[in-house]
């Protein structure tokens, strides 16, 4: 599942995208016990795909996170969450080396202090046993307080630590920068991987450019396995000869001719800095590092933030998307888009789901055995069109460009790469293969079940499984609302039964159960043994109530000899959750006597939305808690971090009530948080107002504020508020809510000037700050 703004990750939450790359996406996060900043690296869900990921993960993270040097980024902590790995770090305040040299020359010193920091941290990684694998500007951050870091550290490591489709099936690394060996697929790799980018990096600063570019990342590719360097001295004759001379050596192809380890480069390349006589000379603004006319935008990569000019709010005011004017190519591809072709419905999951996944191959017509992906760095829409008006009819740029434009919010131009990219898919039918399992990865089965169709008819000979595939994305798929618009797309000729299939549990959702029941058994008559049939038919009867006969079925078709692979997980993983249907949850629920039993049967009832029953095993949880104020915390956090703040307020109330907190502690601090964001729930004033959490009556009213705005009484829900705040002027939730309140009633000006006051509370709460961020942004939309 994808990480969303706003939601708890652990005891974190997440604040912002701070950057976004082929293995990982990164986050700044807030701590509120610790009350500081992080950074989180979300690594890609498809490493997820090996089932003994995990254990590796935890293994590496642990070799990572013992790395203790002032030059790399420290791994503070490393867990999963909803099935994604993610690693907690260092937040550092600045700009990556990259983000600088767009913008400005790195002095003589200051490339001594880079390479300086950047060989200090290798030289003692490799004497840990831990290699980098990807040095490059990008990585290596610049703070404000003057410090160097070298980030990213490992993170090839952990990538390659499984057998996931993004670890055996991709070479890890930034074609610009990359080692001939492993660039080469090379699996012994030692220290001169990291030698040969530093080296890279350390000629770019030097020279004014990358030794290698070339329209494509293959080519680049190539070159460093192949092509000879650039010698120095011919690109900037102010480069010396011994600089180039230890250029050369450690950018030499053969590892054995370059330095030995880090500490013999170091060596070399200080008594170089040393010499009076070896001033450098660095080509003016780096001229040829960014194309004339084009604006760079880069991202931080760890916990970076660039730095912005003072503004109003803290973060900067979202623009409305630039109309983009089309050039001929772009033009020429516009045509009218099939109904299945719906990339508009779903637009945030398919930016969750795919950016990032950027993939560049050289290989024509390859077959499914032979396919290596490679990750790289998602680049700008104008590098991509440049190397575009090259290659038109290159289908990995375009998938790479319709990536960028969906990232962009430019959907349209993202439809019509997509569209080029199944014409191309019809002299090479293997992409239809690659794109149904690369959506499939990635839970998106919408758009996964037409990929998966067309390949199982245009493939000569089908990939063995095919068919097993077609018949899951089809079935899965028609869980999303537009199934049936889209599926039913005569190009796609889709086996009528599995057809049918998909109207009946469209009815279903839509509450037509005689509708749904009548489908299903047609298509019974036709084909009684059909396993996705009675599969939905264990939807049926639990929609009936007929657990009996559900539970029947799913242990029939656990019976049977074979079954599709997919199939049998689903088979087992309804008959593991069948014990928490509410036909038979009752005799189970009243032995509970453990209070994070009770907590973890409230967040399933709750994602299952049987809210009383969720409502009834949390207030058993903290019945059993009685008074321990430090689980009370625990069960607030547990619910927290799921984004339930209605069962996470009342168990926050009661920790402080037994560990006596002040007023201030309600208003201000995490408690006031959840409370606030649970006052948007239809039951809040039910539950919040229990006599045992002795709710605070300021808190009372506002709850009942928001229930009236809920409920669309804006002039009673302002008459609240207003009698708050002549009690309690500097009550700053209720002007939160005010805030609110005049953006719905579009008096955008008013709510603005609300914010900017927050904004200038020295003791705003964190939680608080965000939230005016958050609204400020959505009045910028509603503008």
């Amino acid at each position: 599942m994808p990480f969303m703004l706003g939601e708890n990750v652990g005891p974190y939450r997440l604040i912002e995208q701070l950057g976004q790359g082929g293995m990982a996406t990164v986050f700044k996060a807030y701590h509120a016990r610790l009350d500081r900043y992080v950074a989180i690296k979300a690594l890609h869900p498809a490493f997820m795909t090996d089932p003994n990921f995990e254990a590796r993960f935890q293994r590496e993270a642990r070799v990572v996170a013992r790395l203790e040097h002032p030059n790399i980024v420290p791994i503070y902590d490393f867990a999963e969450h909803e099935g994604r790995p993610y690693l907690v770090l260092k937040y550092v305040e600045g700009e990556t080396l990259k983000a600088r040299l767009t913008h400005s020359n790195l002095l003589d010193k200051d490339i001594e202090n880079v390479f300086n920091a950047v060989s200090s941290a290798l030289a003692y990684a490799h004497q840990e046993g831990v290699l980098h694998r990807d040095v490059k500007p990008s990585n290596v951050l610049m703070a404000n307080d003057g410090r160097i870091y070298l980030a990213d550290f490992g993170l090839a490591r952990i990538a390659q630590a499984g057998e996931s489709t993004l670890s055996t099936d991709m070479m890890l690394g930034t074609p610009q920068y990359i080692s001939p060996e492993q660039a080469k697929g090379t699996s012994s790799l030692d220290e001169g991987t990291d030698i040969y980018s530093l080296g890279v990096m350390l000629y770019e600063l030097l020279v004014g450019k990358v030794p290698f570019s070339a329209d494509t990342p293959f080519s680049v590719i190539h070159d460093h396995i192949y092509s000879p360097l650039p010698l120095p001295r011919e690109v900037n004759p102010a480069i010396s000869e011994s600089l180039e001379r230890a250029l050369l050596k450690s950018l030499a192809k053969d590892r054995e001719d370059r330095y030995q380890d880090v500490p013999e480069m170091a060596k070399a390349f200080q008594v170089i800095f040393d010499n009076p006589e070896e001033k450098i000379s660095i080509p003016s603004k780096h001229a040829e590092r960014t194309k004339p006319g084009d604006v760079e935008t880069v991202p931080p990569v760890l916990g970076v933030r660039e730095e912005h000019l003072p503004q109003p709010a803290v973060e900067p005011t979202p623009q409305p998307s630039p109309v983009v004017k089309e050039d001929a190519p772009t033009q020429a591809r516009k045509r009218s888009i099939p109904k299945w072709v719906w990339w508009m419905g779903l637009p945030a999951l398919c930016i969750l789901c795919l950016v990032g996944l950027v993939i560049a191959r050289a290989v024509q017509n390859p077959g499914p055995s032979q396919m290596e992906d490679t990750v790289f760095e998602v680049r700008s829409i104008h590098e991509i069109e440049d190397d575009l008006n090259a290659e038109q009819d290159n289908p990995y740029l375009l998938l790479e460009l319709a990536i960028a434009h969906l990232e962009d919010g430019q959907f349209q131009n993202a439809e019509d790469e997509i569209l080029d990219i199944l014409d191309l898919a019809q002299d090479e039918p293997y992409l239809y293969c690659e794109m149904g399992d690369m959506l499939a990865a990635h839970g998106v089965w919408i758009y996964a079940a037409p990929f998966y169709v067309l390949a199982e008819q245009n493939i000569p000979n089908p990939p063995e499984g095919i068919s097993d595939q077609v018949h899951q994305a089809v079935y899965l798929a028609a869980f999303n609302p537009k199934a049936v618009e889209i599926l039913q797309d005569p190009r796609l000729n889709i086996e009528p039964l599995m057809l049918e299939l998909v109207k009946a549990r469209d009815a279903l959702m839509r509450g037509d159960f005689n509708q749904a029941e009548d489908l299903y058994y047609s298509v019974l008559e036709q084909q009684p043994d059909m396993p996705e049939a009675l599969l939905f038919e264990v939807d049926l009867r639990r929609e009936s109530g007929d657990m009996e006969l559900a539970r029947e079925i799913l242990q029939e078709l656990k019976g049977r000899d074979y079954l599709p692979e997919w199939v049998s997980e689903e088979v087992a993983q309804a008959l593991d959750e069948f014990s928490w249907d509410v036909g038979e949850k009752n005799d189970e629920d009243d032995g509970l006597d453990d209070p994070y039993e009770c907590v973890d049967l409230s967040i399933k009832y709750w994602k299952e939305n049987q809210r009383q029953n969720a409502t009834e095993a949390a207030f058993r949880a903290f019945k059993l808690a009685d008074g321990d104020a430090d689980l009370y915390w625990e069960l607030g956090d547990m619910f927290a971090q799921q984004n339930i703040w209605l069962y996470a307020a009342p168990a926050y109330l009661l920790a402080d009530k037994y560990n006596g907190g002040a007023e201030e502690d309600i208003l201000y601090g995490v408690v006031g948080e959840a409370v606030y964001f649970a006052a948007f729930e239809d039951e809040a004033i039910g539950i919040l107002t229990r006599p045992e959490l002795e709710l605070n009556h300021l808190l009372r009213e506002l709850i009942e504020a928001r229930h009236e705005m809920v409920m669309d009484n804006l002039d009673e829900a302002e008459e609240k508020l207003n009698s708050i705040l002549d009690r309690k002027p500097d009550m700053l939730m209720a002007k939160l809510l005010k805030a609110e309140l005049l953006g719905e009633r579009g008096e955008i000006e008013a709510a603005r000037g609300i914010l900017l006051e927050l904004q200038r509370k020295e003791n705003l709460p964190e939680w608080m700050r965000i939230q005016t961020q958050e609204l400020w942004k959505k009045l910028d939309e509603q503008q």
